[in-house]
C-alpha cells in the first residue's frame, strides 16, 4: 500500500558527544533518574548502529526520527540502539510507522551488562495508537510499567526488511530507573583513593593505578566507532566495531601494527594486502611453511624433458623450465612454499639425470672393456 509523500530527509552531520563528570573523594557519582531522548543526537546512547540516520521533523510530525540507513535495511541484524541505565525500570518508547506494517516493526531487550539480553514482549500501548498522516500512519507508545530487576542496560532493536528505509522510525526514548545504592560496594560506583587513583566498579578494592576498571571497557565515538577491551575468565581481547582498523605504534601517527576489518595484518606497513603484508626484514630460528613436496617427479608417468630440450629453454628463456624469471620474482614476489617445491622438484630431476648418465657411463664401459679384450 503506498504511504504517501511521508518520508523525512537524512543528515550525516556529526553530533558531539558531550559528558562530564563530578569526582567526589570515596564516593559515588550522582545520576539522574530518568533518561528522556528526544532522538536529535545519539548522545544519550551507550551504542547505536552506525547506519542509523537522524531525521528531522516535517509538517505531519514537527519531532526528529531515527530511521535505518537506505543500504542495508534488508540486512539482518536489526539495527539497534543501546542505553546504559542503571537500575532500569519503566520503559516508554514512543515510535512511528506505516498503518499497515506494526506488526514486529521493534523488538526490546534488557540485560544486566550488555552481554547477555532478554527479549521483553510484556508492553502496552496506552491509550492506542494515534493516526496522521490521512491516515497512512500511526504513532504508537510502547510503555514497559515494570522492567526486571537488575536491569542496566535496554536495547531497541529495528525489524529487518520492510516496504522502504524510512519505515519504521523512533520518535522518542524514555527510561525511568533507579542507580545502585552509594558505596564501595556498588558495581557502579566511582571511587578515588587518599593518593588521587579513580576507580570504576572496583567496589572494595582500592584502585591501584591512576585509573582502574573494575570490567570491561567500551571506548566510543559518535560516528560508530568503537573499541572494547573485554577480560573473559579465558583470554584478554582488544576487539574494534565498525570498518575502522585496529592500529598499534609508539609515535604518533606511526604505527607499526595494523589489523584491517577484512582480517589482513600488516606489520611495518599501513594497507596490508595479504593475510600477513611485512615492510621489513623477518628474523627468525626457524620456519615451516606447509608444501606438497616433489615426490610426483618419482612417479612412473613422470615426463623428465630431454637434457637437450633443458638446453634450449635456458637459452631461449634464461631460466629453468617452471621457474619463474627474476623479472617476475621482482613484480609479483613469491611463495615460499611453491619455490621451495619447485627446488625440490628440479633437484630430484637432477637426482634422475645423474642416474641416467650412470647407467650410460656404465654401458660405455662395458663396451670399451669389450674392444679391449679382442
Amino acid at each position: 500500500m503506498h504511504r504517501g509523500s511521508y518520508q523525512p530527509a537524512r543528515t550525516s552531520t556529526s553530533i558531539a558527544l558531550l559528558a562530564a563528570c563530578a569526582w567526589c573523594l570515596s564516593a559515588r557519582v550522582a545520576m539522574a533518574d530518568q533518561i528522556l531522548d528526544l532522538l536529535d543526537d545519539f548522545s544519550k546512547t551507550s551504542f547505536h548502529s552506525p547506519t542509523l540516520w537522524i531525521a528531522p521533523g516535517d509538517s505531519n510530525d514537527p519531532n526528529s526520527h531515527v530511521i535505518r540507513g537506505s543500504d542495508d535495511f534488508n540486512v539482518a541484524p536489526g539495527k539497534i540502539l543501546i542505553y546504559y541505565a542503571p537500575g532500569a525500570q519503566q520503559l516508554t518508547v514512543v515510535a512511528v510507522m506505516g498503518a499497515d506494517s506494526t506488526a514486529g516493526a521493534f523488538k526490546f531487550y534488557t540485560s544486566p551488562n550488555s552481554t547477555s539480553w532478554t527479549e521483553q514482549t510484556n508492553w502496552t500501548t496506552g491509550s492506542g495508537d494515534e493516526s496522521y498522516a490521512g491516515g497512512w500512519w500511526i504513532k504508537r507508545s510502547y510503555t514497559f510499567s515494570s522492567l526486571p530487576n537488575g536491569t542496566n542496560f535496554v536495547k531497541v532493536e529495528f525489524k529487518v526488511g520492510g516496504s522502504a528505509y524510512f519505515d519504521p522510525q523512533l520518535d522518542k526514548v524514555t527510561i525511568n530507573y533507579t542507580p545502585p545504592s552509594s558505596g564501595n560496594n556498588s558495581l557502579y560506583s566511582i571511587t578515588q583513593s587518599p593518593n588521587g587513583n579513580i576507580g570504576i566498579g572496583t567496589g572494595t578494592t582500592p584502585p591501584d593505578s591512576p585509573l582502574t576498571v573494575g570490567g570491561d571497557l567500551h571506548l566510543y565515538r559518535p560516528d560508530g566507532s568503537s573499541l572494547y577491551v573485554q577480560l573473559p575468565a579465558s583470554d584478554v581481547r582488544i576487539l574494534t566495531v565498525g570498518a575502522k582498523p585496529l592500529l598499534l605504534g609508539s609515535n604518533t601517527n606511526t604505527f607499526q601494527l595494523v589489523l584491517n576489518p577484512n582480517g589482513k595484518v600488516g606489520i611495518g606497513t599501513a594497507n596490508p594486502s595479504d593475510t600477513l603484508t611485512v615492510r621489513g626484514s623477518i628474523k627468525a630460528d626457524q620456519m615451516i611453511v606447509a608444501s606438497v613436496g616433489a615426490d610426483f617427479v618419482f612417479a612412473d608417468d613422470y615426463k623428465l624433458l630431454p637434457l637437450s630440450e633443458v638446453e634450449q629453454r635456458i637459452k631461449s628463456d634464461r631460466h629453468l623450465p617452471d621457474v619463474q624469471s627474476a623479472a617476475e620474482v621482482k613484480t609479483n614476489g613469491m611463495s615460499v612454499g611453491d619455490m621451495q617445491t619447485k627446488l625440490l622438484q628440479k633437484v630430484e630431476e637432477l637426482t634422475l639425470y645423474v642416474i641416467d648418465l650412470k647407467k650410460e657411463n656404465e654401458a660405455l664401459k662395458t663396451r670399451v672393456a669389450t674392444l679391449e679384450t679382442k
